[in-house]
């Protein structure tokens, strides 16, 4: 591997014969060891900020390790060497690290994008036939809706994550886009079918805790090393698991509960509504909700728009 006398090399696993091969090896050429543990921590990277301001995640050797594992499987990711992978996620960001890791490990193609707009990530497929990528619903949805005029063909493998997409909306996707062979969405104390409840998961990869923040740790881990997304959801007969809404986000309006993605979801079913936001602001004392809508380009925005 190219060690040279006095340099430094990390070795990092449970007690093996390899690992004794390793250590033998590298001192013997005259490197220095550098023993690690699986549960030493690798990375510290920001949360998004979904339930406040963003916190410091730990990640350990161990958590990597097993990110790479799994997503070799090919029910999981299913890329290799063939495929040529979009590198749109920032790189400061957990979903970052992780598709450089994963392009690393299954030998295929990483094209970077130092930074991300629709415009030049459809040029980018189109330029260098991308095949493979994970992106965002609102990508999706902006397909769905308005498409492009680049050539996206060579796509093949799509993953949708980071919101859940409206109902119905992936055959929409599907049948529009017939050459997405591959298309996925990447989505505790278990309850019968059909009933709903908080989704909670657990996992080699399931990062140590916040940087600093016990109490946030402790709130998000419980003690039997579940994380509490903050997800409601449901299983069904099947045991295929429905995400339904974030539990923090639930509106109550005259004693009622409303769900501000079913809202949404209803509002981005008209073809002129490209994203939309729920917003809550303080007018005169009281707590006001509003729906801010945003249409693409080619619709005149003062133009009323009829939800059926």
């Amino acid at each position: 591997m190219g060690l040279k006398v006095g340099q430094t090399f990390g070795i990092c696993g449970d007690n093996s014969y390899e690992y004794m091969v390793c250590f033998i090896s590298g001192i013997f050429i005259g490197g220095i060891a550098v023993p690690m543990r699986g549960i030493d921590t690798i990375e510290r990277n920001k949360s998004s900020g979904t339930t406040g301001l963003p916190k410091g995640c730990l990640f350990s050797h161990s958590n990597l390790v097993s990110l790479l594992i799994i997503g070799s499987l090919p029910q999981v990711y299913n890329r290799n060497s063939d495929d040529i992978v979009s590198g749109h996620s920032y790189s400061a960001h957990i979903s970052g690290v992780n598709q450089l890791l994963m392009s690393i490990n299954n030998g295929s193609q990483l094209v970077l994008h130092p930074k991300f707009n629709l415009s030049t990530f459809y040029e980018a497929i189109e330029r260098h036939k991308i095949t493979a990528l994970s992106a965002p619903a609102s990508v999706f949805m902006s397909l769905l809706k308005s498409g492009t005029h680049f050539d996206i063909s060579s796509l093949k493998k799509v993953i949708c994550g980071g919101a859940p997409l409206p109902r119905g909306c992936t055959q929409q996707i599907v049948a529009k886009y017939p050459h997405f062979e591959d298309f996925r969405q990447a989505y505790g104390h278990l309850l019968p079918a059909n009933c709903m409840g908080e989704i909670c998961v657990t996992g080699p990869t399931l990062f140590k805790g916040y940087h600093n923040n016990i109490e946030a740790t402790n709130e998000t881990i419980d003690c039997d090393n579940f994380l509490h997304t903050g997800d409601l959801g449901y299983y069904d007969q099947n045991d295929n698991l429905f995400i339904l809404d974030r539990i923090k986000l639930l509106l109550k309006t005259d004693g009622m509960q409303v769900s501000p993605t079913e809202l949404e979801t209803i509002f981005l079913t008209h073809i002129a509504v490209q994203e939309v936001a729920h917003e809550l602001h303080h007018l005169r004392g009281l707590e006001e909700e509003f729906m801010s809508l945003k249409t693409f380009p080619k619709i005149k925005t003062e133009k009323q728009i009829e939800i059926n």
